[in-house]
């Protein structure tokens, strides 16, 4: 017989999991539909490629290469490398491929201390004169088109701002170890509803490693926020909020390295989500000012993010607590013959064990946030 916990916690795990396997679904019927823009064709602006650096000296010639080698007109692409006071050999490494490749416009600037990536791209938008900024990290890859992909969708009127895919196949083998696993099967899922709802309006999460802006409408904005970690996603929200579309493109693609220990990975998700929370809990206060379209895509993720993930650690805690009030029921055996077997299937327990995963990361964020907000960080060994 069905106590009152075992319907309390069967109702949580189909909310748990019902919810955003309905959404998902529902986005996965706006990837064929088309996206409304016309385009103008051969639509190639000058841009200014802002790259935020502190010790990236492993990856810095290989980001300054990718930049060159992109499938733009290089006459119309400056280069602004924004160095927070690295203690490595960044900065030597970008005057050496300054000298090495003449012709190729870039410019370094320097800050005197380190303060977080908001400060350091609003100190590069001083020296910005072009009609496009793209933003993008030092230690990420570019496919050849992703400038050309990324910059095309903002010939668009109504498009204000623009962010790439994320890829984790880049270089080594992305499957070595957990923390890279999940990566891999949490990224395969995140593009596609980041894409779809772009498709609806606007996705309120943007990707750091690759995104383009309008100029005038980011210094409209006063520039990227201080206060908040998530400045990708808080500018791209708060752009859609202003009337402007903030979208995601399947064909700008970035290459991000994963770190290379477990640990690493956690305290980089564990920091991006403490970064989401912030920006949701403040997307929440003005969702008045979102379109109708934009609101259910925000509500709708502000769930996922904000509450959802105490709906899994509530009900594994009921769980807990009912095996010590009526111990091994028939309900409780019936549950646990089911999800035992079904974690023996690869198909099943890779994508269950990413899911819980992240669920996880996000109350660690939620916790953690509380009294951080993570605008400054140490550096994770990535590959």
């Amino acid at each position: 017989m069905l106590t009152f916990l075992d319907f309390l916690i069967i109702f949580l795990c189909i909310v748990h999991f019902g919810v955003p396997l309905a959404y998902y679904r529902y986005l996965r019927g706006w990837l064929d539909k088309p996206w409304n823009l016309i385009l103008t064709p051969n639509y190639e602006p000058k841009v200014s490629v802002i790259v935020p650096t502190y010790n990236e000296q492993g990856f810095i010639w290989d980001k300054l290469s990718d930049i060159a080698m992109q499938n733009y007109p290089m006459d119309k692409v400056e280069t602004i490398v924004v160095d927070s006071a690295s203690t490595d050999q960044t900065v030597d490494l970008v005057e050496a491929w300054k000298w090495k490749h003449p012709n190729i416009k870039v410019k370094i600037i320097r800050e005197q201390d380190r303060a977080g990536k908001a400060r350091a791209l609003n100190f590069a938008l001083k020296h910005v004169k072009d009609e496009i900024v793209v933003v993008t990290d030092g230690d990420s890859h570019l496919d050849q088109d992703s400038l050309k992909e990324i910059v095309k969708w903002l010939s668009h009127p109504s498009v204000g701002a623009v962010t790439g895919i994320i890829e984790t196949q880049c270089r080594g083998n992305p499957t070595s170890n957990h923390g890279q696993r999940v990566e891999y099967i949490y990224r395969s899922h995140f593009n596609i509803v980041r894409v779809a709802e772009s498709k609806i309006y606007s996705t309120p999460v943007f990707n750091g490693p690759l995104m383009a802006f309008r100029r005038d409408k980011l210094l409209e904005l006063g520039g990227f926020p201080l206060d908040m970690g998530a400045d990708d996603s808080y500018m791209a929200a708060l752009i859609a909020l202003k009337g402007h579309r903030s979208i995601c493109v399947p064909d700008a693609i970035v290459y991000e390295p994963i770190p290379t220990s477990l640990k690493g990975y956690i305290s980089l998700k564990g920091r991006r989500g403490i970064h989401l929370v912030h920006n949701f809990s403040w997307l929440l206060k003005n969702l008045s000012k979102a379109s109708k379209r934009f609101k259910l895509v925000v509500a709708m993720e502000a769930f996922l993010h904000l509450v959802n993930p105490w709906l899994l650690l509530t009900s594994a805690l009921l769980f807990a607590l009912s095996l010590g009030i009526d111990g091994l029921t028939l309900v409780k055996l019936t549950t646990l013959a089911l999800i035992v077997p079904a974690m023996a299937i690869k198909r099943i327990r890779r994508p269950l064990l990413t899911w819980i995963t992240n669920q996880l990361i996000l109350v660690y964020a939620a916790v953690r946030s509380i009294h951080s907000r993570e605008l400054s960080w140490k550096k994770i060994a990535k590959k």
